[in-house]
Order: C-alpha cells, then sequence, then structure tokens
C-alpha cells in the first residue's frame, strides 16, 4: 500500500509541476522562447476589490472607495494579453467591453485596414516580464492608473496565400506598452476601461533629445 500511495502522490506532483510549467513557462535568454499556442477565449473583467492597501472617502455616499493595487496588476495582466489577442484576431466585440470609444475606434481602424489588405494576423504574448503602476491620477470623479507592461511577444502577418510579411514564428521580442485604466467612481460597475495606449515614456523622451 506505501508504494502504491508514492506512485500516486508522484504522479500528482508531475502533473502540478507540469501545470506550472505551461503556465509560467521558461526562458533562455541566450535562445528565442517557443510558442506554446495558448490564446485566452474568457472574458477578462478589471474589477475593483475591497483592500485596506488604498483608500479614499468618498462624501457623498459617506463611504470609502477602495481597491487592491495587487489584484488589479494581476486583472490587467489578463486584460492586456486578451486585448492584444483579440486585436490580431479582429474580436471587435471583446475589444469594445474593454476599451474606450477612441481607443476602440483606433483599434477598429487598423483591423479594418488589415482586413482590406487580405492580411492576417497572428500573434503571441509569451510572458509579461514586468507590469508596474508608474502613475496615478486621482478626482473626485475618476481614478486613472497607468500601467507600464513588457511582454515577450511572436507577431507575423501574413497575405492572403498565407505568405509571411513580416515577423518570424521561432521568434519572441521583448515590446514595451504603457496603458492607461480609467473607473468612474460613481459607476455601478466595478470594471476598469482602457482609455489610452502609447510607447514607453523613456523611449519618446530618447527620440525628442
Amino acid at each position: 500500500m506505501a508504494y502504491i500511495d508514492i506512485l500516486i502522490l508522484a504522479a500528482v506532483a508531475a502533473f502540478l509541476g507540469y501545470r506550472l510549467w505551461s503556465i509560467l513557462g521558461t526562458h533562455d535568454p541566450d535562445k528565442p522562447v517557443k510558442p506554446k499556442g495558448q490564446l485566452l477565449n474568457e472574458e477578462a473583467d478589471i474589477p475593483v476589490r475591497p483592500t485596506q492597501r488604498h483608500q479614499v472617502f468618498d462624501e457623498e455616499e459617506e463611504s470609502f472607495y477602495t481597491f487592491n493595487r495587487i489584484e488589479f496588476i494581476e486583472e490587467a495582466e489578463v486584460a492586456f494579453r486578451m486585448i492584444v489577442i483579440a486585436f490580431a484576431e479582429g474580436d471587435k466585440t471583446n475589444l469594445k467591453k474593454l476599451l474606450s470609444k477612441d481607443v476602440y475606434d483606433s483599434f477598429v481602424k487598423a483591423i479594418d485596414d488589415r482586413e482590406k489588405a487580405k492580411q492576417t494576423l497572428e500573434l503571441e504574448v509569451a510572458r509579461i516580464v514586468q507590469a508596474e503602476v508608474v502613475k496615478e491620477i486621482e478626482s473626485d470623479v475618476l481614478m486613472e492608473i497607468t500601467v507600464k507592461f513588457i511582454s515577450e511577444q511572436c507577431s507575423i502577418t501574413y497575405d492572403k496565400k498565407g505568405k509571411i510579411l513580416s515577423g518570424n514564428p521561432e521568434q519572441f521580442h521583448e515590446i514595451t506598452d504603457i496603458w492607461t485604466f480609467t473607473h468612474e467612481k460613481s459607476s455601478p460597475n466595478p470594471n476598469w476601461t482602457v482609455t489610452s495606449t502609447q510607447a514607453d515614456f523613456e523611449e519618446e523622451d530618447e527620440e525628442e533629445a
């Protein structure tokens, strides 16, 4: 019986180890990250959850408006992956749920231009190397949190015949994105909306210099 118990525990450990590897992946800095083909099709929300880490008093409601920064970053990473993949797949339905009108319109224009050119985009986010809050703006009405994402992505553009126009399926590149998430304090909807996407601040400053 003890021998059988050991075999069962070993099998469970191997399965958990495989699941952890499949989620986090591995990265050799001397080699490109290999695509795993993992796409996120589930819907992503960026909710505000109670915590003692950050509190703002709402005089009208006589209560504290609170959010958990750690959980916010985790949900923002999920939303980032989903939005990037939705853009590549031309999934306007999911994009509309998570983007402001201006950002949504710019994404849709790029999707429409790609479709008119009869091109397809295949994109995979291998991992998010870093996600950090770089700016916070808070008013009586809104909260805006700007997050800097550094991710490893593989992006390939194909023509209508399936010929590669740009990108390499075997190579991932480190990409920096800076997105602003906004939430109206009075809104009954706890979800945040992406209201701005742009390049790295430091890269822009270097180019201007």
